[in-house]
């Protein structure tokens, strides 16, 4: 599970949404981008005029290329230009690709040496308009959204840091002082280094386009120019389709009113954030589920005992809670949005996350593990005590082939390889055709106990969506 702001510094999801604070994970990256553009029309005190001065940034270069006589660190005028093309990582954001970590990787070395280069050619070229730099994805190897995200924190960081310690202040999280260009700022931490708080109004995702004329309708910039472009020379877009970025560069180095006419269209653009209440990435879902939890706690140091058979009383407690929330509280209309229906994959995260969350809350001394590898298979979660009582839990949907399979083979395997006590089989009901497939579960349990066989309880939680009528 993921570790995000609201869980770390202890507040609710809903504080930092509501404040418009981006509720990132400090423990892996979420693939989100700030995009230059929004920044024009935050709204954030902070990032007032923070649009012009990244554009201002690279004014710079302008200036410097005259000077430069060498393509040579030992060149001086060179060597300053390298130097601000260098931007250090910005940890504890949860933007970019990194799925396990939060590490960027920052723009340094020979990357940094590439767009001092080509800044050279271009202003050589006579484009002397510092806004050509924000095209650096349309025609730069190595430089994407994600690049120009950190290039933009970098650039602008003094302004997250006021951003983030009024934030801080407004929300009474736990701070710690941090000093940055002879500025005193309180700030939150995590592992030894700030936790830079990011305005959900200035994210997006840059969706790629899945046709020509879905070009003007997401936000993909680098396809919408060279539609620009391609319109401006006479291409077709089956021409611009196999060209690489190094070709549009010489192209544009070769007609520069077509690169000035690029950079205005550039300037003209709006940008498209990142629509967090249809969360099409489903980054909020986790958030979400924690501040259910929240809402309606439950007492586990009451349920658990020095029993052994306690560590069961626990999962079914927390297991049926999560039955109720799907249930009972419409959490059904947040995992069937837009007629995409969860994978089991989704379900597991999603009951280990109200586990967690309950489990955390309660302060008990259980242990809740996902994907342990027994030997035998990678099991859903489990539920342990020290050493009185283990519950593995499998999770299957009911249209799965082999749900059967899964409680009379699979579960059952999985309760002795990690000698365990005891085990749950979790049903996600999601369609009235699977009647049968879930009464044969039902049937199998009840043979095994007429057997004298153990059975694993069956908990069936129906995610079928639901009737406006019977959502009373």
């Amino acid at each position: 599970m993921a570790i995000t702001y609201s869980t770390y510094l202890q507040i609710s999801h809903k504080a930092l949404i509501a404040k418009g604070v981006y509720n990132a994970a400090l423990d892996q990256d979420y693939q989100l981008h700030v995009d230059p553009l929004l920044l024009k029309k935050s709204g954030v005190p902070e990032f007032e005029g923070a649009y012009d001065k990244f554009i201002e940034y690279f004014n710079q270069f302008v200036t410097l290329v005259p000077f430069v006589k060498s393509r040579s660190l030992s060149d001086r005028f060179y060597r300053q230009m390298f130097n601000a093309f260098r931007f250090p990582e910005r940890a504890n954001t949860g933007l970019g690709y990194s799925k396990r970590s939060t590490h960027g990787r920052g723009i340094n070395g020979d990357l940094s040496i590439q767009l001092t280069n080509s800044a050279i050619e271009i202003i050589n070229a006579g484009l002397k308009d510092p806004a050509v730099f924000a095209l650096l994805p349309l025609f730069e190897d190595n430089i994407g959204a994600d690049r120009i995200s950190d290039m933009t924190i970098s650039i602008l960081y003094e302004h997250f840091l006021r951003y983030t310690h009024r934030l801080a202040s407004e929300l009474c999280v736990v701070t710690d002082k941090i000093e940055y260009n002879k500025t005193l700022y309180r700030l939150p931490v995590y592992k030894g280094r700030p936790i830079i708080f990011i305005p959900m109004s200035i994210l997006t995702d840059l969706p790629i386009a899945r046709d020509y004329d879905e070009i003007d309708r997401v936000c993909d910039y680098n396809r919408k120019l060279k539609k620009e472009i391609a319109t401006q020379i006479g291409l077709s877009w089956y021409q611009c389709s196999k060209m690489k970025k190094n070709d549009w560069k010489r192209l544009l180095l070769k007609n520069t009113q077509i690169f000035i006419n690029t950079i205005d269209t550039y300037k003209h653009l709006e940008g498209v954030p990142y629509d967090f209440n249809e969360d099409k990435k489903d980054k909020y879902i986790a958030a979400r589920l924690t501040d259910l939890a929240i809402d309606q706690p439950l007492e586990l140091s009451q349920v658990l005992t020095d029993s052994p058979s306690s560590i069961l009383d626990v999962s079914r407690t927390i297991i049926n809670q999560f039955k109720s929330l799907v249930e009972n509280n419409y959490m059904w209309k947040i995992f069937n949005r837009r007629g995409r229906k969860p994978d089991e994959t989704d379900w597991q995260l999603y009951i280990y996350s109200i586990a967690d969350t309950y489990i955390k809350a309660a302060n008990v001394d259980i242990d809740v593990t996902r994907e342990n590898n027994t030997g035998v298979g990678a099991i859903d979660f489990k539920f342990s005590h020290g050493r009185q009582g283990k519950t593995i839990v499998e999770v299957k949907r009911s249209g799965n082939v082999n749900l059967l399979h899964g409680y009379v083979e699979q579960l059952p395997k999985y309760i002795r390889s990690e000698t365990a006590e005891y085990g749950i089989f979790v049903i996600i009901k999601e369609d009235d055709r699977d009647e049968e497939s879930i009464r044969a579960v039902y049937e199998a349990s009840s043979a095994m106990q007429l057997r004298g066989e153990y059975a694993p309880e069956i908990v069936l939680i129906d995610a079928r969506v639901k009737s406006t009528a019977s959502k009373q």
